[in-house]
């Protein structure tokens, strides 16, 4: 299996036994909106650096384009079916549930220590 942010989501819905539609409907149901959270977050969190290449011999000279970013929040609102804003404001909660929510990291763990075990390499623990 190729390792992309799209596989990432499907393997993170099969987690919850839920499908990517169920997910990422509009629904407002806690713990829907907690999963969408959740998810984004680790997606985010994975691939957090992407090559960016240079534009021209110039810009290889000078390095400015050179280096690695974030996966935008509007690539992620793609896959999902959200609005960028919605991205970003699920990332920030997550980080925040994630400290003051002991079931909701639990998840978080139980979540990654199965992409782990599954071969998503590089995934931060914490």
């Amino acid at each position: 299996m190729q390792h992309s942010a799209e596989n990432l989501i499907q393997e993170s819905c099969s987690f919850f036994q839920l499908k990517k539609e169920e997910v990422f409907n509009p629904c407002r149901k806690r713990p829907l909106v907690e999963l969408r959270h959740l998810i984004t977050y680790v997606v985010k969190e994975l691939f957090k650096t992407e090559e960016i290449k240079p534009y021209s011999e110039k810009h290889l000279k000078y390095g400015k384009p050179r280096g690695k970013r974030k996966i935008s929040d509007q690539k992620v609102a793609d896959l999902t079916g959200r609005t960028q804003p919605n991205v970003t404001n699920s990332y920030c909660q997550t980080k925040v549930l994630l400290e003051i929510d002991k079931e909701f990291k639990a998840k978080h763990d139980n979540l990654v220590k199965h992409l782990i075990a599954n071969g998503w390499e590089g995934m931060d623990k914490s």
